[in-house]
């Protein structure tokens, strides 16, 4: 008995289904096309084999291996495809399989449309034909897709699969990118977070605490064609992660600017992905809306790229100093040390100079300083700076409230732009259903997915007006000015966004001998 295995492929997503889940019209056309061969020739059907979306050049489709698996086997004695170019289009493989392991195994292959058929021997000279056709059809399609993306990346238009985490992709435009209101709020935070000194792993566990779906598992939710090849099932699956935040922290596209072309693959067979250097990127500014300010990306951006910027291992929180002590002796950076007490109830830490401490340097700066001690004399020093240019009576007491404000009422501007363009699509809809072009049911379907849109959009709405009406009675209100004013003008504890934003660097001295040292403080102003 000749048991057949057939096997369809089709690369591209077909655009008449409606969900990820369904079957392809040209799918369901090659099986029933494979099984009325199989018929006609008394040939028992083995098994049916299906990658669909994924192209003829991966090796790796889980279906085609299982196939090769069963031929290995000796289960199947014939593989059938439509085309040579379903069973694969790259030349290596048609030689290793269809021309050598298929004639170790006693398989014979067979394709309908361009005759393939290794039982016939004059039949070789067009399969290898056909493969080396196939191959540079591939490479052929692979330059002039490079050719596409490369000019619409060029005239500012969004090429990727997926919107960045924040946005969506416009409904009018693919290649346009439009806030998320569900998502884009949790990228401010994370970087305001970032900006108030805390660390990767403290964002993640409140993040993860909260509920919030992460970038992957909002995808799921959303979006019915993303598929993650690299999902498992452990209980982690689906959390946010430290690489996630950072990704987050260090894109661009948040500024409003799109930075494409930053990795290539090796080439239409290899799907290793280069990385491009920075300068190479294609980059157009303005592309669409912003949901972090210049300023803040520029500030976290400097943060980041500060080597001994960490979150402590056990707060989550960046060390006030970080980044900033360095000796006085030789320059190079001061190293931190933390230890408790006895009782492990109280926590301390000291520098010294790293060089002195690895032993790198015959550095002579030997002497640590206690962090505690440190810190006091910074606190000391920055409220004199401070001193210098704080005049209570000209301090405007609005402690941040016009930002805010300015803020929401962007967003309010934005959301009404939204709705409004939502009833144009209700209207639009309706002119449909009185020129017959849509029927009654269609109607109600389309425009009732709009009108829970507004709905939502209105709850929003009257969300942020309340704010807005709660921050401009905060910045009219005198109640605690003087407060608001003394607070700005002195500081009791240091932290990191405080230091950062005051001083440069802090050089630390060598010991005296009566105990004592120079502590060098260069200020940003």
């Amino acid at each position: 008995m000749i048991n057949a295995a057939i096997y369809v492929r089709l690369s591209d997503e077909d655009r008449n289904k409606r969900f990820r889940t369904d079957e392809s019209e040209s799918i369901q056309n090659q099986r029933s096309l494979l099984r009325e061969y199989c018929l006609g020739r008394g040939w028992n059907i083995y098994d049916e084999y299906c990658d669909e979306n994924y192209s003829g050049t991966d090796f790796e489709r889980p279906e085609f291996r299982r196939m090769l698996g069963d031929c290995e086997k000796g289960a199947v004695n014939v593989v059938l495809c439509k085309s040579q170019s379903r069973f694969s289009r790259d030349l290596g493989v048609i030689e290793e399989y269809i021309h050598n392991r298929f004639i170790e195994w006693g398989v014979r292959f067979v394709s309908i449309v361009d005759h393939a058929d290794t039982d016939d021997a004059y039949n070789k000279r067009t399969r290898q034909i056909n493969g080396l056709n196939n191959e540079w059809y591939c490479e052929d399609t692979s330059l002039n897709v490079r050719r596409i993306l490369r000019h619409k990346r060029e005239n500012g238009q969004f090429t990727g699969s997926f919107a960045p985490y924040g946005y969506r992709i416009d409904p009018d435009d693919r290649h346009h990118l439009i806030i998320d209101s569900e998502t884009a709020p949790v990228v401010k935070e994370i970087y305001l977070r970032y900006l108030s000194g805390q660390g990767y792993k403290k964002i993640v566990g409140e993040l993860n605490s909260a509920g919030i779906p992460s970038p992957t598992e909002y995808k799921h939710m959303t979006d019915s064609r993303y598929v993650n090849r690299n999902a498992d099932s452990s209980p982690d699956s689906g959390l946010w992660t430290l690489s996630t935040v950072a990704s987050i922290l260090r894109s661009e596209v948040y500024t409003g600017t799109l930075a494409q072309g930053r990795t290539h693959c090796v080439s239409y067979k290899n799907h290793h992905r280069l990385k491009v250097p920075e300068d190479e990127w294609i980059r157009t500014q303005n592309a669409h809306e912003a949901i972090v300010e210049r300023d803040m990306w520029d500030a976290v951006r400097k943060m980041l790229e500060s080597k001994t910027h960490r979150g402590s291992s056990v707060t989550g929180e960046i060390p006030a100093l970080s980044g900033k002590v360095r000796c006085g002796v030789c320059g190079r950076p001061m190293s931190r040390n933390t230890y408790y007490n006895k009782d492990h109830t109280d926590r301390y830490y000291n520098l010294r100079c790293a060089a002195y401490r690895k032993g790198t340097d015959n550095c002579t700066n030997s002497a640590a300083v206690s962090g505690m001690e440190l810190e006091a004399q910074i606190i000391a020093a920055v409220n004199d700076h401070i001193a210098e240019y704080c005049e209570p009576d000209t301090l405007a007491v609005s402690d941040g409230a016009d930002g805010r404000l300015r803020a929401a009422e962007n967003a309010l501007g934005r959301l009404g732009a939204e709705i409004g363009k939502k009833r144009t699509f209700i209207s639009a809809a309706y002119e449909d259903r009185l020129e017959g072009r849509i029927s009654q049911e269609e109607y109600e379907l389309h425009t009732a997915k709009f009108r829970a849109d507004i709905e939502k959009i209105d709850l929003e709405k009257e969300k942020l007006l309340s704010r807005i009406e709660a921050i401009k009675k905060d910045r009219c209100s005198p109640e605690n000015a003087e407060d608001k004013i003394s607070r700005f003008c002195r500081i009791d504890k240091l932290d990191y966004i405080t230091v950062n934003e005051f001083i440069s660097s802090i050089h630390i001295g060598a010991k005296e001998r009566d105990g004592t040292r120079e502590i060098r403080i260069e200020w940003n102003f």
